[in-house]
């Protein structure tokens, strides 16, 4: 699959620039580039025609006197750099501020996952976000949904659904190059038939498809990787990484907010031993924060090279590799004649700083600040109108019953290495009024799931988990993933009550209450998973609210709420809950949570 590019440029006109019979619009003169080719860095003329590259070389004889000449010498051009997966409602920004602040970093494309917006609401979502996302100079380039609802009816009280011919419609959309991660490993491995549906239609309009195979090994990983999906960015370790090269899979090495994988994953690529060339980088799901302090694609880029990743190697990784994934090399990927004049230019290979960000042969951001202008048009209120509870939440709700004993086992979400992934325990609590409550001495603590779109006189799943180290109050958030329903962690009943009371106040959103108070708070109001505030503020909203979570609340993770999103989220191990109760992910069933 070749996808095609609209273009300002004629190849007409890009061969009488390379011949001289026209001059270039923009001519990068001695630059220092980084050929992703053929391995090479070397000093150079990058010549540019409105979009396009026109020729690389001397550029003398196509430089007229109303071309723009910016002087390149000492600076390495590379092309624009590639994020092979990301959620970008995950960064809790709208698309336009998404753009504005990953652009300034050398990010010129993206492969956009916009299954969380479409699980909130439905078709109507992914057009709004798809419509949005072709406004922006960053070229956001879609997949469609594969996993909405993620679970049954049985597992999950779920907002919307989007059945196959939905699907197909949003496949035949523009700018939509794939099928989403392939979430309910389960399901597809038992042969489901709506999911080989679902990736029949993929194949017929001749699109990839995205994976999703945490943990999966040997025959189960072959299963996988035989029913369809062609990358999967769930590796954790290098000898995991390693068995997905090996099968055909191509590889994302994830750094984001709670998964930074990359380190590890470096390992099979540092002596040169293994073929980097199915290797990509994605970030999957990065906050605002993050983003703002240690950039996005350029954070990988530097990472993997303090890491022992050759140079060359890693800007490989983020731009030809993945536009070849994507099915874009004839347009993106390298700096090449007849190519999209994607081009970012850094001081150098070790600090990765972006002085200049091009796309389509426009420079969009400079020395670190975007120099485009974003729409400021308002979201619609339906997008902004998504929290429909029949009523508020209750310290009956959170009750769990408990036998008339001194103590009861049960099973617990343990998210102490602080990622996505929740292991499987048990542990022993006290019985108090034939009822189960959070116990603080053991960092054991109540975890609760409310569903929030109306379709029930208020729903609550209800559980333990272990690694928050809350000390006081309680955390909630309308994040959870698939279904975003309201999760809630926390030492006490009423905190826990005021906290999630408060997201349904805000609309959605981030919330931390101490002793009845609100201590911080970020309002999500679209689709109450992202806000509708420039990341500046959400930035700093973000990062206040982790410091009181940290200092007030005394938590041990470094993104909770990152973690916290995930408890609810059937796609990855082990133990999970949601607003039908505890969820074993290998089985994809609802379980006890007292162990008998």
């Amino acid at each position: 699959m070749v996808t095609y590019l609209k273009s300002r440029a004629t190849r007409s006109e890009l061969i009488r620039v390379a011949m001289g019979d026209t001059k270039a619009d923009v001519v990068l003169q001695e630059a220092n580039l980084v050929n992703v080719i053929s391995g090479e860095i070397y000093k150079t003329d990058i010549a540019l025609k409105a979009d396009r590259i026109a020729l690389v070389g001397e550029a003398g004889h196509c430089t007229g006197e109303n071309t723009e000449v910016i002087e390149a010498s000492g600076l390495y051009a590379a092309p624009g750099l590639i994020d092979g997966h990301i959620h970008i409602e995950s960064t809790m920004l709208t698309v336009e501020e998404f753009s504005y602040l990953a652009v300034p970093h050398g990010t010129t494309s993206v492969n956009a996952d916009a299954h969380e917006i479409s699980n909130v609401l439905g078709i109507r979502g992914f057009r709004l976000f798809h419509d949005r996302s072709r406004r922006v100079p960053l070229r956001i380039f879609m997949v469609a949904p594969s996993s909405v609802p993620l679970t049954g009816s049985k597992m999950e009280i779920p907002s919307k659904r989007i059945d196959l011919k939905e699907l197909t419609a949003i496949v035949k959309m523009q700018n939509v190059l794939g099928l989403s991660e392939v979430l309910n490993t389960t399901e597809l491995l038992k042969g489901s038939p709506n999911l080989s549906a679902k990736i029949q239609i993929a194949i017929m309009f001749q699109k990839y498809i995205d994976g999703n195979a945490p943990g999966l090994s040997g025959k189960e990983l072959n299963a996988y990787l035989a029913a369809g999906p062609q990358h999967d960015h769930e590796a954790i370790t290098a000898e995991e990484a390693l068995e997905r090269l090996r099968l055909g899979f191509w590889v994302m090495f994830r750094e984001g907010s709670s998964e930074r994988n990359l380190s590890d994953l470096a390992e099979i690529l540092k002596h040169g031993k293994v073929d980097s060339r199915r290797c990509c980088f994605a970030t999957d799901d990065k906050d605002p924060r993050d983003l703002a302090i240690e950039g996005h694609i350029d954070h990988c880029l530097r990472k993997s090279i303090s890491a022992g990743i050759p140079p060359v190697t890693a800007v490989q990784m983020a731009t030809l590799n993945c536009a070849e994934y994507m099915g874009l090399e004839r347009e993106l990927g390298s700096i090449s004649p007849g190519k999209m004049a994607d081009i970012v230019l850094f001081d150098d290979l070790e600090s990765l700083n972006v002085r200049f960000t091009l796309i389509g042969g426009k420079i969009v951001a400079r020395n670190g600040k975007a120099s485009f202008r974003l729409d400021t048009r308002p979201y619609p209120r339906w997008a902004t109108k998504t929290v429909r509870m029949r009523r508020r939440v209750t310290a009956a709700d959170l009750l769990i019953h408990a036998p008339d004993t001194e103590r009861v086992t049960v099973r617990v979400l343990d998210v102490t290495k602080g990622t996505i992934i929740s292991e499987m325990k048990v542990v022993d609590l006290p019985v108090r009024d034939r009822a189960l409550n959070s116990d603080v001495d053991q960092d054991v603590l109540k975890v609760a799931v409310a569903e929030r779109y109306g379709k029930t006189n208020l729903a609550v799943g209800k559980g333990f988990t272990i690694g928050f180290g809350l000390k006081h109050g309680a955390i909630a958030s309308s994040v959870a993933h698939d279904a975003h329903n309201i999760i809630c962690v926390g030492t006490n009943d009423l905190d826990m009550v005021d906290a999630m009371n408060q997201v349904v106040a805000m609309q959605g959103g981030l919330v931390a209450v101490k002793e009845g108070k609100t201590i911080a708070q970020l309002e999500l109001r679209l689709a109450g998973i992202m806000s509708v505030e420039s990341w500046k503020i959400v930035s700093d909203k973000l990062a206040f609210l982790h410091q009181e979570v940290r200092e007030e609340l005394d938590c041990k993770l470094r993104s909770p709420y990152m973690v916290l999103a995930f408890e609810s989220s059937a796609s990855v191990p082990e133990l999970k809950v949601s607003t039908r109760g505890l969820i074993d992910v290998s089985t994809m069933r609802i379980i006890p949570l007292v162990v008998t």
